[in-house]
């Protein structure tokens, strides 16, 4: 059984913990039991060794981002590096990666909780103070991201099963 930590319903973490604010978003992903859904325009490439690394292979991960003509051409092929190392061991049954151009919010999705993200996990604490808050996980919600999934490209995952 995965403990899930306790977690109150909105955090301002310091801009000076870095580390602190790693240790919180690191907790949440690793106590997720059946999905895990992140979505933030400026997903790097450290996502996957920082993050998601010690996530079960058990957990469905569902990455969502901004496709490339939105971002910096050279963070965003290293993130897709990343990404197909990633896909090489988790497989299309258990990794999934979609992009969408109309992303604005930040949001992670630990199996029925939500959280929005102030910031870009990449920034985590490092420039400004980060803010973590708990969302209600109320039907509506999930809806907005599912709606997202189903209007996005799928990159990588059941229906694309060769990451390009």
């Amino acid at each position: 059984m995965v403990a899930v930590p306790n977690f109150p319903d909105a955090l301002i973490l310091e801009a000076h913990t870095p580390f602190s604010t790693y240790c919180v978003v690191k907790d949440l992903c690793q106590t997720v039991a059946e999905r895990l859904i992140w979505v933030d325009r400026y997903l790097a490439a450290n996502i996957f060794y920082r993050y998601l690394r010690d996530v079960s292979n058990n957990v469905n991960v569902t990455l969502i981002t901004w496709p490339q003509n939105k971002r910096g051409a050279t963070e965003f092929l290293k993130f897709m590096e990343a990404s197909r190392l990633y896909a090489t061991e988790r497989g299309p049954d258990k990794y999934r990666l979609v992009v969408h151009p109309d992303i604005h919010d930040r949001w992670l999705c630990c199996d029925a909780k939500i959280f929005a993200l102030g910031g870009s996990v990449k920034d985590a604490s490092n420039k400004s103070y980060f803010t973590l808050s708990k969302l209600d996980p109320t039907e509506e919600n999930f809806k907005k991201i599912d709606q997202l999934l189903s209007t996005g490209p799928e990159i990588f995952g059941p229906t694309q099963t060769t990451h390009s």
